[in-house]
């Protein structure tokens, strides 16, 4: 496999992508069998760690019902219970979910967000940390966090960013083109994402982040507007 840049728009992806069997083999090793550390310090500071990225959220929009997209081990859904939100999980790993405690487990469902048996307009908002440079067409999933979420919802993404200084320097040699560790099908940039999101009909609201990691919220458009950067 090799990683090329889009030379209209920059957007760099990993081609020829590995089917679906060898992808599964390969989160397994790479993410599902590391250890944890569940000491008391490294709770706290795990704790504390996605409490933050829920702050992140709240910042922009008023949250009630929140859809967590590839909520793995659990710790985002367990700072939105803290903050009394109703939310919701989806994740490819059913070894995942199975680790979760009974509580957390019940809220999440094993399935890829194309798939997720969610109605239109049922959230108003979603998280997708850490995701989307690993989902096959990246505009496609982006409509359908559109669809699930309601008007004026917003999505917060984090994500690498090709863009930083290290990662010009380094070329081919930036770790996050590492695909066997990083299993990472694609990478954006500032530019490469926002234009991923207004081809969703999303308009950027606010960036938190254009360095490492990018995090910026974006809210859903109406469908028949147009949406401006």
């Amino acid at each position: 496999m090799t990683w090329w840049k889009c030379p209209g728009c920059g957007l760099f992806f990993v081609y020829p992508q590995p089917d679906d069997r060898t992808l599964a083999s390969l989160y397994q090793r790479a993410y599902y069998e590391q250890s944890v550390d569940c000491s008391p310090a490294a709770t706290a500071k795990s704790e504390a760690y996605w409490d933050g990225r829920a702050g992140r959220l709240a910042e922009v929009i008023q949250v009630k019902r929140v859809l967590d997209v590839g909520c793995g081990k659990g710790q985002f859904l367990a700072a939105a219970l803290q903050r009394g939100w109703a939310v919701w999980g989806t994740e490819l790993s059913a070894e995942a979910l199975r680790s979760l405690p009974q509580h957390l487990g019940r809220r999440a469902v094993v399935a890829r967000l194309e798939g997720a048996p969610f109605e239109p307009g049922s959230f108003d908002a979603m998280t997708t940390f850490d995701v989307i440079e690993h989902v096959r067409h990246p505009v496609d999933f982006l409509h359908r966090a559109h669809d699930l979420l309601r008007p004026g919802g917003v999505l917060l993404i984090t994500t690498p960013n090709a863009g930083v200084i290290k990662a010009r320097l380094r070329g081919r040699f930036w770790k996050y083109f590492r695909f066997e560790r990083y299993l990472h099908l694609y990478h954006f940039t500032p530019h490469t994402l926002e234009m991923s999101l207004q081809a969703a009909r999303f308009r950027v609201e606010r960036w938190f982040s254009k360095a490492m990691p990018m995090i910026v919220a974006a809210k859903a458009m109406p469908s028949q507007a147009s949406p401006r950067g």
